[in-house]
């Protein structure tokens, strides 16, 4: 068996040194084609400036929405504030929609406008509002379309306009993961007795009461037997 001869030192200097030999080969591509390596360092530059830009532009619009609803929201709220005032509050609320529709300071100025208009008993712009405000939502991902539709469906029942109120109360008691089916069904007989339909009415206050016992809602026993009596009155 052949033994492996051992190298000298004075052989192992005069062989390459792996490291040494890709630093010359890569320090003399470089020496050769100096526009293109500049060109690639200017490249990567620019793209590390530009996602900072991009990040630190984002953040600074994000502020600028949050402030300005923070300041139109505060205006709207003013206690004794004439109607001029709050119109200029709205107007501004709308400039934040127009301007940074994607963020989620438009959203809530819509919330916020809905709500001034329910409040002050304005219910067709509210009931705009709102309807405005659900359909930018998607109603599988937010708790907030919910709310929304809630207000929406309310609105049009403070207008007495019945039909399309429980249509609309409806897509809330249809929506798997809604948390006010109980407030929408009561919303559904409470309509169903203004529209004089007391059985209905009766059928649906039932429910809200068997389906929904411990749903911090009003005491309906007195409504039920109040509207069974006057169902045997008509009948009889």
């Amino acid at each position: 068996m052949a033994t492996a001869q051992r190298k000298t030192r004075k052989q192992l200097l005069k062989e390459p040194d792996e490291f040494l030999t890709t630093y010359v080969r890569v320090e003399r591509y470089v020496r050769e084609r100096p526009k293109l390596i500049l060109g690639v360092i200017i490249a990567v530059v620019v793209v590390v400036l530009g996602v900072n830009g991009i990040i630190n532009y984002r953040r600074a619009r994000f502020a600028k929405a949050t402030a300005a609803f923070s300041d139109a929201l505060a205006e709207l709220k003013t206690e004794n504030a004439d109607a001029a005032q709050q119109a200029a509050a709205i107007e501004k609320l709308q400039t934040i929609i127009k301007k940074y529709s994607t963020l989620p300071s438009a959203t809530l100025a819509r919330q916020a406008i809905a709500a001034h208009f329910y409040a002050q008993s304005k219910y067709a712009q509210a009931a705009e509002s709102f309807q405005a405000l659900a359909a930018t939502l998607a109603p599988e991902s937010s708790s907030l379309w919910e709310l929304a539709q809630l207000g929406y469906a309310q609105s049009l029942h403070a207008q007495k306009n019945y039909d399309e109120a429980i249509v609309a109360y409806r897509r809330i008691i249809d929506h798997p993961r809604s948390r006010s089916k109980a407030t929408a069904l009561l919303g559904i007989a409470r309509c169903y007795e203004k529209k004089k339909d007391t059985e209905a009415a009766l059928k649906t206050y039932s429910e809200v009461q068997e389906s929904y016992p411990d749903a911090p809602l009003i005491d309906l026993s007195f409504k039920i037997e109040s509207l069974k009596a006057q169902l045997a009155a008509s009948q009889g």
